[in-house]
């Protein structure tokens, strides 16, 4: 109902549905809070309103309880969803994860370096792209196409 609200343009609603949305992630929680996709769900949700102060929150109210996240099927997801809704920061963090978990996995390396030269810092786009060139074969080509259009700012326009 938040979306449908926020698209017809009815920000009020669209506010009381996010609140009582965020009520019942929260009572889900309190109910058990083992589990892991309670806390994905609320994520989830902050991922697609553009809350990054309450993303951080139930990202340290997971590590303060013990609650592990940070499993490659569950970061994956969460990825997808930043990408989806275009949150750069999200998307690199998310990826920085999977590469701790998994550092033989070419494409989280690529969304990582992809990341840094979208948000405009250059010298660590190049620098996870001389990485990226590890991988060797067609990985190569691709970072060097990627730190040419870095060095062009090419990322920085999207």
């Amino acid at each position: 109902l938040y979306r449908e609200y926020q698209t017809a343009g009815d920000k009020v609603k669209a506010q009381s549905e996010l609140l009582a949305a965020e009520e019942l992630f929260r009572r889900t929680l309190a109910l058990n809070p083992e589990v892991v996709e309670s806390y994905l769900n609320l994520i989830m949700m902050h991922l697609n309103t553009g809350d990054d102060q309450k993303i951080r929150e139930v990202i340290a109210l997971m590590d303060e309880r013990g609650v592990n996240f940070r499993i490659q099927s569950y970061l994956s997801r969460l990825s997808n969803l930043a990408r989806a809704n275009n949150r750069v920061f999200w998307i690199g963090y998310f990826n920085e994860e999977i590469v701790k978990l998994n550092p033989g996995d070419a494409q989280a390396w690529i969304n990582v370096a992809l990341s840094y030269a979208t948000a405009g810092n250059r010298a660590k786009a190049l620098e996870l792209a001389e990485k990226i060139k590890e991988f060797g074969g067609d990985y190569v080509v691709q970072a060097e196409l990627f730190i040419t259009n870095v060095n062009q700012g090419v990322y920085e326009k999207q």
